[in-house]
């Protein structure tokens, strides 16, 4: 019986109410709704947007750190270019000594000197 007279009241409320005031009560709790759903989709468009400058932030951060790696490899292959070719440059003028010697060596013709 708790039930009628509830569905009574609610019956005879909506016919006492004008239609013009259950329209402007459904129109605001729509756009506190709107407001609410508005104001979630704002933070999550703003934790979107703070995601995506961090992913960036890492992403630029990676390729640096992989361009170091790069860049500290091929500095180190150079460097072990360079410092065997400083080695034979430095050894060049020994080494054409060394062939002048034995060039004149072999015109003395004398055997203990070649030993």
């Amino acid at each position: 019986m708790a039930k009628r007279n509830k569905a009574e009241e609610l019956k005879d409320t909506i016919e006492e109410t004008p239609v013009q005031e259950v329209e402007k009560e459904t129109t605001t709790e729509g756009t506190e709704e709107q407001v609410v759903e508005e104001e979630k989709l704002s933070e999550e468009e703003q934790l979107r947007i703070d995601l995506k400058e961090e992913k960036d932030k890492f992403l630029r951060l990676f390729a640096e750190f992989e361009n170091y790696k790069k860049r500290t490899t091929k500095e180190r292959i150079d460097l072990f270019k360079t410092a065997g070719q400083e080695v034979i440059q430095s050894l060049l003028p020994v080494l054409d000594d060394f062939d002048r010697a034995l060039i004149e060596i072999e015109k003395a013709k004398d055997k203990e000197l070649t030993k």
